[in-house]
């Protein structure tokens, strides 16, 4: 217990920031480590005090982060996690044929933002700690966060890293049946995992790049409006074989209808009096703008309700013609002639529901983390 106490005590040393600037507090953080890796060697048969039953990943957690702080850093918490493993390994030598059936997704949910975050170090060895922590501790509870990790390693130019991870999947590909038959049924070889960073421009706009080229087919296809093409991916969850099938010439206009959009936005103005429903102001008849349901409101009262539905991420996806019972929904067409300035906002609010709608898509559970798994081929027909 005191070495468990004293280990716990180098631990918090060494998570701090304000002894690493000095030469004496560069010696001191390696004089720390030095005594973290002696502790946790004396430990190590009776390991569980660090990690217990699998349940607590503190201890993992904070060496993991602690990688991120230098390359000595990296270095050393690379070496004291090697020690932590050497329960789990000797767990994965003696059950060689056997996943846990009583493993616990939540039970792993802690550490996989840090293995996320080790997955895409610069550092080799924080790579290559990830897929040992991927076989030999993530795989017996929760065998996809695996299999995710593991493909996007697979392929590391670090050889280590890479054949490591292709043993977990190879372990994997074996046990299929097994994982299959304690009630997952994702096949686990035939989709390819990557990460994305939302916070990242670029992955951004590769995701609304797949977002306008589903939109462009769905409208290619059923002859609809871009806007319209919107709202049905929406509603399909972003699949676009599902979305195809539900725009078919037998089932297009049952899905408009659905959907609250119309093939076009073709309005007749003729007939309209020029006074707004909402401001009853008397308003030139230039001034005036409906959707197809033909609710006429002028433009000021239009551009009011519409930046009102801009206050989280779904209200402007979600909203409807301001007119009393109308179902007509609110789309891109409308935010690009009334209010051109919100159009880029109103892309992101629609990627945001992507990444919470579709299937293909998984946040990391780590808190404030923009790392985000990624399914490919989800608009391969």
């Amino acid at each position: 217990s005191h070495c468990k106490e004293y280990l716990e005590s180098m631990f918090t040393f060494l998570s701090r920031d304000e002894h690493g600037g000095s030469k004496g507090g560069f010696e001191a953080r390696r004089i720390a480590y030095k005594v973290s890796y002696y502790l946790t060697e004396i430990l190590k048969p009776s390991i569980s005090l660090i990690v217990p039953n699998h349940i607590s990943f503190s201890t993992i957690i904070l060496l993991f982060e602690l990688t991120r702080k230098s390359s000595m850093d990296a270095k050393y918490a690379c070496e004291i996690l090697q020690l932590t493993l050497c329960p789990y390994k000797e767990a994965a030598d003696t059950n060689s044929s056997t996943i846990s059936r009583h493993g616990q997704l939540h039970a792993v949910t802690p550490l996989l933002p840090v293995l996320l975050s080790s997955a895409v170090s610069d550092v080799d060895c924080v790579r290559q700690i990830s897929a040992y922590f991927a076989i030999y501790v993530v795989l017996p509870l929760d065998p996809f966060a695996a299999n995710f990790i593991c493909t996007y390693l697979s392929s590391d130019d670090d050889v280590v890293t890479s054949s490591t991870a292709k043993k977990c999947l190879l372990i994997l590909q074996s046990r299929r049946c097994e994982i299959q038959g304690i009630g997952w049924h994702t096949e686990v070889d035939d989709v390819t995992f990557l990460f994305s960073d939302y916070t990242s421009s670029s992955d951004r706009i590769e995701m609304q790049h797949d977002i306008q080229s589903a939109v462009d087919k769905i409208s290619n296809s059923a002859r609809i409006g871009e806007a319209a093409a919107y709202m049905i991916l929406r509603h399909c969850k972003f699949s676009l074989t599902v979305a195809l099938e539900s725009t078919s010439t037998s089932k297009i206009e049952d899905t408009l209808e659905l959907c609250g959009v119309s093939r076009t936005k073709d309005p007749n103005i003729k007939d309209v009096v020029g006074n707004c429903e909402i401001c009853l102001d008397d308003t030139d008849l230039e001034n005036m703008y409906a959707m197809p349901c033909q609710h006429y409101y002028c433009t000021g009262c239009w551009q009011s309700f519409l930046e009102s539905k801009f206050v989280d991420d779904t209200a402007v996806l979600n909203s409807t013609c301001p007119h009393l019972g109308c179902h007509q929904r609110i789309t891109i067409q409308e935010i690009n002639d009334i209010t051109p300035i919100l159009l880029d906002s109103w892309r992101e609010k629609y990627l945001i529901s992507r990444i919470d709608l579709d299937p293909a898509y998984r946040r990391c559970p780590g808190v404030d983390c923009d790392m985000i798994a990624v399914a490919q081929s989800r608009y391969k027909c």
